[in-house]
This record gives structure tokens, sequence and C-alpha cells, in this order.
């Protein structure tokens, strides 16, 4: 039996004090934690500096391969093993204690997750949840399932307007050798939901962040037609696996697959106003750092 593929909406309401204010968005995944190929160093400078600059209105979204432990393959091989309850028991109980130990590494981020997204490497318990569903639960945040469309809906205290970023969020497909083919994995998620702001997507092992091709619109004002344009983001989450260490075998050597910048993005995401038009309403203003 397949496993199941779960779509999810959610939304959370935000209040900035100003328009100078900015939400910052940090997306992260495929950290590997329980892999040996798992760069340890820059996993926990990257959570340094997180906890270091964390404000209130700083939120992180999991995309997915935090642990990594069973590919899809060795999950499929798992469940046709047939094993007695209590080493099942074993097993389980030996995922949940890396969970433990993942959780407490991000614990500073409670309050400010977005939610856990789903990724090819996973655990599955015998209850039929997964760690990721477990560690929402923990972490008092939701579980997002296999692709998420987000809305963050951000308010001002000094403007009665607000203003609503749209994520689209899927842990990812593999994007191939050449840097096109990755970012084309990710504007394939366009057609589905092209009105959303942010596309997001892991898996490959990439971090970046790029404007993608403008959608152009037209709106009547009066009696002028005024014509503007929705400028998507398109972004691979980052990794904290290496490649290529000395003596470590995986599945990038075994691969020839090329090695990737390690990190993350950060999205930094307000309200200018806008004139234009003989109007005054707010518009998204929203950019990257990676």
């Amino acid at each position: 039996m397949s496993e199941p593929t779960i779509f999810t909406t959610q939304n959370i309401r935000i209040t900035l004090p100003n328009l100078k204010a900015q939400v910052k968005l940090i997306p992260f995944g495929d950290v590997h934690r329980t892999s040996p190929s798992c760069c340890t160093k820059t996993w926990l400078e990257f959570l340094r500096q997180a906890k270091a600059e964390q404000d209130d209105y700083t939120y992180y979204v999991a995309i997915g391969d935090l642990g990594g432990l069973l590919a899809t393959r060795e999950r499929e091989a798992f469940r046709k093993a047939k094993l007695h309850d209590s080493t099942r028991e074993v097993f389980d109980a030996f995922a949940w204690e890396k969970c433990q130990e993942f959780m407490k590494e991000i614990s500073f981020m409670r309050g400010h997750l977005l939610g856990f997204l789903e990724g090819n490497h996973r655990w599955v318990f015998a209850d039929g949840k997964t760690c990721n569903q477990r560690m929402a639960d923990a972490m008092d945040c939701p579980w997002l399932g296999t692709v998420c469309y987000y809305i963050l809906s951000i308010g001002f205290e000094t403007r009665p307007s607000s203003i609503g970023v749209d994520l689209f969020m899927y842990h990812g497909k593999p994007g191939g050798k050449l840097c096109g083919t990755s970012v084309n994995q990710v504007e394939d998620m366009r057609p589905i939901y092209p009105a959303a702001d942010i596309f997001i997507m892991g898996h490959d092992h990439s971090c970046y962040a790029m404007r993608g091709r403008p959608h152009l619109y037209a709106n009547l004002h009066g009696d002028k037609i005024i014509v503007k344009d929705h400028v998507p983001w398109l972004v691979r989450s980052g990794s904290f696996e290496r490649a290529y260490v000395p003596n470590v075998s995986n599945y990038i050597v075994g691969g020839l697959k090329r090695p990737t910048a390690l990190g993350t993005v950060k999205a930094f995401i307000g309200a200018k106003r806008d004139q234009s038009a003989g109007g005054d309403r707010l518009v998204k203003d929203i950019h990257f750092w990676s």
C-alpha cells in the first residue's frame, strides 16, 4: 500500500507595528541530521545565528528531510518486512529519540514555526503518523502534509488595511544536473496556483531565490486601464548535507551528483504605499537574502 499524499491549506495573521517593520521568513530543510554526511558545524551555526537574530516577527517553515531516516524505497522494504511488534517498538523508540534531539536543537523556534512539510526521508510510526506529524504536534504548530498553500495575512497597527502573501510549498522533485533544470522544477508549480507570491521547493539541495517571469494583469481605474505585473519568487530551500566527504558513503557520490552550497535563504516581507493612479494602497514588498 502506497503512502498517502496530502494537500493542506494554512493561514496565519501577523500584525506589524508600522510599514517599516518586516516579517522575516526562513525556510529550512534537507538537514539529514542523522546522516554522517550532515554538516553539523554549518547546521549548528545556522541555529546560533537564527536564535541570535530572532525577533517577534521571525518565522520558520520546515521543508522536509530533517532527520534522514528511511527514504521512500527503504520504507517500502521496511513495510514488507515481517517484524515482531517488540522489534518495531525498538525502532519506533529510536526514531522518536532522534526526533526529540532535533526538537531540542530547534526549541527556540517554538511559537515561530509555520509548520512541518513532509519530505521523502521520514520515519512512519506504528500508529501511521510520520516523524513530521509527531514533531508538529510536540512543537504546537501545523503539519503541512505533502503540498501546502499557506497565506500570511499581514496587518499594521498604523493602518486599517493589510496584505496577503501566498506561499506554495512542496518538498520537491529532483532538479537534475543543470541549474536551469532545478529552476524549471520550481516554475512548474506556477500553473497550479499562479497567484502565489513565493514558490518553495527543497529536495535537490540547491539554495537560491530568484525572481520568476512576470504575469501581467490589467485593472480599470475610472476610464483608464492600468497594467501591472505580478512577479513571483522561485525558491529552493537549501541543505545541510555535505557531498564528497572522504571515506563517507552517500547517494551523492554514488550518483556522481553535483555538490551544492550549504545553508538556506531568508525572505523579508513587508508592504509599501502605492499612490499611483490617484490612489493610496498597500502593495507587497518581498526581498530575499541567501
